[in-house]
């Protein structure tokens, strides 16, 4: 029985350590930032990206990426959302609406080592669920 208490406890100790370490684990995962594929962009939690819709090509004069991202979000908190990652991510923001080709007002237009990255953001009705919306992301990235 002396001997027996001691492995017990050791054992419970150890499944709680265990359970810490992994919880841990699954935690921080849920909380990183997803990447947009083949973009060193962030893509705004609670959205989720349409691999169906990704586009890429390599050209002498760079690359042409599009992709488009979905989620519930409301267009102007995307907005906002991307008016502040960009600069920190070296982008440089033009002038809204430049080159949005008469899109909706929530477009932005950024540019970077000699690329253009362009966001437009729309909200349309979800075609699977009944008098719901959508928010759709479109980011496309073109040589300068």
């Amino acid at each position: 029985m002396f001997y027996s208490l001691p492995i017990f406890v050791c054992r419970r100790v150890l499944l709680i350590l265990l359970f810490l370490t992994f919880s841990g684990n699954l935690q921080g995962a849920e909380s990183r930032t997803a990447l947009l594929s083949d973009l060193d962009l962030p893509l705004m939690p609670g959205f989720h990206e349409d691999a169906d819709s990704r586009v890429v090509f390599d050209t002498p004069a760079g690359r042409i990426i599009e992709v488009r991202a979905e989620g519930k979000i409301p267009p102007q908190q995307v907005f906002d959302y991307y008016q502040l990652v960009l600069p920190s991510l070296s982008w440089r923001k033009e002038i809204p609406g430049k080159d949005c080709n008469g899109s909706p007002p929530l477009c932005l237009v950024a540019v970077r080592d000699g690329e253009i990255l362009k966001i437009i953001i729309r909200q349309i009705k979800d075609k699977k669920i009944k008098n719901e919306t959508k928010t759709t992301i479109y980011f496309s990235v073109n040589p300068e």
